[in-house]
């Protein structure tokens, strides 16, 4: 068979324009999520602005409280309880709820939730229950 002259003209336009159609699209998904600097996401948390909850480090009692699919009052409870334990005992066995307090406000640290849980589960640790 003959190849038609015009069909490899065709050819090389199609994968031309898909390689500047690709090229644009990569180029405005880089524009639409720029990079932050190291830190950045902590110190945005903690001004209190507007970020996504992927992006955060610390979160909020009531984001926490999504994050792990419980309660405000269940993680209120988690605190005191530790706490509890930790002025009674004079330490901590195992690994303590990660949250720091700034001006009154809870603030837990997403990236340690994991680890504190993979460690009160494998303690199988009872909280707020007497009994």
């Amino acid at each position: 068979m003959r190849a038609y002259p015009w069909t490899n003209l065709l050819a090389s336009l199609v994968i031309g324009a898909s390689l500047v159609l690709s090229s644009w699209m990569i180029q405005q998904g880089v524009k639409a999520k720029p990079s932050a600097p190291v830190g950045h996401e902590a110190v945005s948390a903690a001004n209190g602005s507007e970020r996504n909850q992927n992006d955060k480090f610390l979160l909020s009692v009531s984001e926490a409280a999504i994050y792990l699919n419980m309660t405000e009052d269940q993680i209120k409870t988690i605190i005191a309880t530790e706490a509890s334990q930790l002025s009674h005992a004079g330490s901590y066995q195992g690994v303590m709820f990660p949250y720091i307090q700034v001006n009154n406000e809870v603030l837990i640290s997403k990236n340690d939730l994991v680890r504190w849980l993979a460690d009160a589960s494998a303690s199988r640790r009872s909280y707020g229950i007497h009994g």
